[in-house]
């Protein structure tokens, strides 16, 4: 009876494990996507004046640029997580159908 109640329990619990890793996943996945590349053919004014301006749009991108990187990172990272959390719930699964045979 309490191996029973342990199967579901871990049954649930995986399953749970599951579900966050997967709405991680997404979240980030929409956030990378939600940044796309800039585009460096931008119009920027030219001069003097311009030019600190232009640096600073410079800066912008390139920290853009790195932030969408990291994200883009992140987001291959919870990927693999997320595969291999649902291989280790298919494994568990798999054995609470079918325990092994006992010797």
């Amino acid at each position: 009876m309490s191996s029973d109640k342990a199967a579901i329990r871990t049954t649930v619990l995986s399953t749970i494990l599951g579900i966050i890793a997967i709405a991680l996943l997404l979240g980030l996945a929409l956030l990378a996507r939600s940044r796309p590349w800039k585009s460096k053919n931008s119009a920027e004014p030219e001069g003097p004046e311009s030019t600190v301006e232009v640096y600073d749009v410079e800066a912008n991108k390139v920290e853009d640029d790195r932030k969408w990187q990291e994200d883009r990172v992140k987001a291959i990272a919870f990927e693999k997580l997320a595969q291999e959390l649902a291989k280790i719930n298919q494994q568990r699964i798999h054995h609470l159908r079918y325990p092994p045979a006992v010797a």
